[in-house]
This record gives C-alpha cells, structure tokens and sequence, in this order.
C-alpha cells in the first residue's frame, strides 16, 4: 500500500507585492530540469497556505496540461483532498503516496507556467485587499463548497474537450481570492459559474 504524505500547511496569506509572479517562479524552480511530482508542488508552496496550494493545482488545469489522460480525475482528487482538509481545520495536508509521486515532464509542466504567464501578470497589477470577508470566515466555506461541486463533475466528464479547463476557471477565481483575501475574485468565481450554468442549461434546453 502508498505511504500516505503529510504536509505542514497555515492559513498565511501571500504577501509579496505580486504573488504571482513570484508563486510561478517558484515553481518554475520545482521543475529544475526534471519531472514534477504533486509532492513537489507541495513543497515548493507548503510554506504559504491551503489557499495557495489550491491555486496552483487549480491553474495547472487550466492549462494545456488538463489535456493529458486522467489529469482531471487526478486534480479533482486533489483538491477535494485539500478544500475538505482546510475545512476541518486541520494545518497538516494529507496525500496518499500514489498522488504524491504523480508526475508531469518537465517541459510540459514549464510550456503550461509560461501559457499562464501573461494572464498571472495582468491579475497581478488588479489585485489588493478588498470585499475580504468573503475570503474570511465563515464566509469562505461557500466558495469552498462550490468548488467541491465543480470538482465533482470532472471524473465523469473528462472526455469532454476542454470542459475541465472551463470549469477550473472558476477554481482558480475562487481560490486565488481566498489566498490574496480579495473578495472581488470570489464575487467573479460566482458570477463566472452562473454564466456557466446560465450556458449549460440553454445547451441541454434546445
């Protein structure tokens, strides 16, 4: 049986005058050459928070790399793993081994932190502390909840195309608000869901 991981996790938010930039530096760094295993992501940002962490997974799906054969069962595993940790409260995050030695190349891994470069640098220069109690308890438990429900779908409709990237949209929205505490991303992870919804339900209507 996989030895499960268990990873010293906070709440702290990040604090760098632009995250991003910075947070996708560091995992450029993970990279250094080789494959990236999830317990590598873990490591390179287990020293911010759950939040973080959530991110980073969740912008990896919206990358090209959602594209690879059960990338989308293996996130959505992974970040209901850490939404239902960090709900419990608990500041240790636990993976099985069979997720934690996962991997991508390399060059795959870096081709997706470049395609997500130029986005990271606008969100960068438009975000500041604002509407934080919706990044705050208790009122972080609703977009955590939502983003359990969207996760939920994506074992049983990864052979969509691009369906796993559409809805890690909303993932990262939610999640990137609760790690910079801004509200107005979260406001956005709603809004961009029921523009989602608002699409789904006409598709399946005509």
């Amino acid at each position: 049986m996989a030895r499960p991981r268990s990873y010293a996790m906070t709440e702290a938010a990040v604090s760098e005058e632009d995250p991003l930039q910075s947070l996708l530096a560091r995992l450029r760094g993970a990279a250094k050459g080789r494959d990236v295993s999830v317990q590598d992501l873990v490591e390179s940002t287990g020293e911010n928070s759950f939040a973080t962490l959530l991110f980073v997974v969740s912008l990896i799906m919206v990358t090209p790399l959602s594209g690879i054969p059960t990338a989308p069962t293996i996130g959505a595993v992974i970040i209901a793993l850490i939404v239902g940790q960090w709900a419990l409260g608990r500041d240790h995050l636990w993976l099985p081994g069979w997720i934690a030695r996962r991997e991508v190349s390399s060059e795959k891994f870096c081709k997706g932190l470049d395609w997500a470069g130029k986005p990271a640098a606008f969100i960068g220069r438009h975000t500041r502390a604002r509407l934080t109690p919706l990044a705050r308890r208790p009122l972080k438990v609703l977009p955590l909840a939502a983003i359990l429900l969207i996760v939920a779908t994506w074992p049983f409709l990864e052979i969509l195309p691009f369906f796993t990237t559409l809805c890690a949209v909303a993932v990262a929205l939610f999640a990137f608000g609760l790690m910079v505490k801004d509200g107005l991303y979260v406001l956005a992870g709603y809004a961009y869901v029921a523009v989602l919804g608002l699409i789904a339900g006409s598709y399946w209507l005509i």
